[in-house]
């Protein structure tokens, strides 16, 4: 976390004395320090792989990294105010990057995010896999695990059901394997035992909505 604290106190040096930014708001770091501020409170840790971790949450980046993908996401900003000509873009961008960043700081502590949503968001926010050329779209990490999270609560409401019809299409497929093999028997087929067969894969059959016509498989709609 020192280090994390020093490079961004670093960065905001810089941040503050280049073009666009000393103008572009009073303090000229201010965007800075309400980051290392929220930052400041929050649980930091490391990986195996010497990446940081964020209340729990992994970065795919070390401390280093992160501080500079910081830097770069709020530098850009000057640089589309310069484009624009406008300080009141560069501002509005600063503080949007700012809310998102909240918005994902709250993200990173709800316990009903899993770690593989997270991970999503991840994937989809860097623009580089190269920390020194990337920036991070918070707000779009925060949006993605909206629609991950919801997708994934979908299908787990509705696994116990997959699994039930998956177990059940196994049994059918082993009974269907029981008849072809009693079936290919020359002598001493056993009609009784294929019957039943048949009167349990039915039984089966009908419990997915399934009937069995001619050898024809006709189901009921979902």
């Amino acid at each position: 976390m020192k280090v994390l604290i020093l490079t961004l106190v670093f960065m905001s040096t810089v941040f503050s004395n280049s073009t666009f930014a000393a103008d572009s708001d009073s303090t000229g770091n201010k965007y800075f320090d309400e980051i290392m501020s929220t930052l400041d409170n929050q649980q930091f840790g490391m990986d195996e792989d010497g990446f940081l971790v964020l209340n729990g949450r992994p970065l795919r980046v070390d401390s280093k990294g992160f501080s500079r993908i910081l830097f770069n996401t709020l530098d850009y900003c000057n640089q589309e105010g310069v484009y624009s000509n406008s300080l009141a873009v560069a501002d509005d961008c600063k503080q949007n990057i700012v809310l998102g960043f909240n918005d994902w700081i709250d993200a990173s502590k709800d316990q009903s995010i899993s770690i593989a949503v997270w991970n999503m968001g991840a994937r989809e926010s860097y623009t580089s896999s190269l920390p020194s050329q990337s920036r991070v779209f918070f707000n779009h990490w925060v949006g993605v695990m909206r629609v991950a999270k919801l997708k994934e609560q979908t299908y787990q409401s509705a696994k116990p059901e997959i699994d039930r019809k998956s177990n059940i299409n196994n049994q059918i497929y082993n009974i269907g394997q029981q008849i072809e093999a009693e079936n290919k028997k020359v002598l001493f087929k056993d009609k009784n035992k294929i019957s039943q067969l048949e009167l349990k894969k039915a039984k089966l059959l009908k419990s997915l909505g399934c009937t069995s016509t001619g050898g024809r498989l006709i189901c009921s709609s979902d």
